[in-house]
């Protein structure tokens, strides 16, 4: 096996130094998928992620995509606010080795397609009050994000008021649905708080899900590589409200809900999932 950490960093590079601009884009990276393909002998062609927005999906993804071999593809179908799952984009697998994140719902069909697959799959939560905390921030810095009007110009407390009222039953059914129907044999359950607490072992725990034999040495290049501080070139912990990368902890609605709106999520959450 190469000794690059991935090819997917390796392709960019070239690409990057080498190829000019009309020749870049979807031919290069099924171009680069084939040749994976060959290289490499992972048991699973892709790896599902099914994640929240604001659950740590995105930092999943990147340290998956570092696994040699493995490159970022996200089907034609899958759109922004439409991530229904259809079984034809997956069954067969694209060429290559490919990680796929979405923010799929629990629909009924779209459980059936996850378990028709017959291959392991990983769901990714996270407390609900810190995802509040961290979609309000992100929503009031995204201003082409569909529900951007619903707030702008609203003070980040009255966005949490918003995220109760109009968002928090669909999350909490979301983790709830998941959850119940996460096949005992392919569905791995990843809390984000496990991430941050010990990023190597969860990250190994994945790994091993998905089948993939990998050194520790490598494993942990990986982690060290997508760690908060090397990714934004400040401590976890330290904040930056208009950064997708905010601050890196867990327990932060503790320093933002108001007593009203804690009893709000405890209204709907049960007591497992508030800890």
């Amino acid at each position: 096996m190469p000794s690059v950490v991935g090819m997917g960093s390796t392709f960019r590079q070239l690409r990057r130094r080498y190829l000019p601009n009309a020749l870049r884009g979807k031919p290069l990276r099924r171009l680069q998928r084939e040749v994976a393909q060959r290289i490499y002998h992972h048991p699973h062609r892709n790896l599902l992620v099914i994640g929240q927005q604001k659950s740590g999906s995105t930092w999943l993804e990147r340290m998956l995509c570092d696994v040699p071999g493995y490159v970022r593809w996200v089907p034609n179908t899958i759109k922004f606010g439409q991530a229904d799952l259809q079984r034809a984009d997956f069954d067969p697998p694209p060429p290559g080795y490919t990680v796929t994140k979405v923010h799929t719902t629990p629909s009924d069909e779209n459980l059936r397609v996850v378990h028709a697959l017959d291959r392991p799959y990983v769901i990714l939560t996270r407390d609900l009050r810190d995802i509040a905390v961290s979609w309000s921030f992100y929503i009031l810095n995204t201003p082409d994000h569909h529900r951007y009007p619903d707030i702008a110009g609203k003070p980040v407390e009255r966005v949490f008021d918003y995220f109760i009222e109009h968002r928090l039953p669909e999350y909490a059914w979301w983790q709830a649905a998941w959850t119940e129907h996460l096949d005992a044999r392919l569905g791995l359950l990843v809390r984000y708080e496990d991430l941050l607490a010990d990023t190597s072992v969860a990250f190994s725990q994945v790994v091993a899900h998905f089948g993939i034999r990998m050194p520790a040495d490598r494993r942990q290049s990986i982690v060290d590589r997508h760690a908060f501080a090397r990714v934004t070139g400040r401590a976890r912990g330290e904040a930056d409200n208009s950064s997708f990368h905010r601050k890196g902890v867990a327990g932060d609605w503790q320093n933002h809900l108001s007593p009203s709106q804690v009893a709000a999520f405890e209204a709907i959450l049960p007591a497992s999932s508030q800890r």
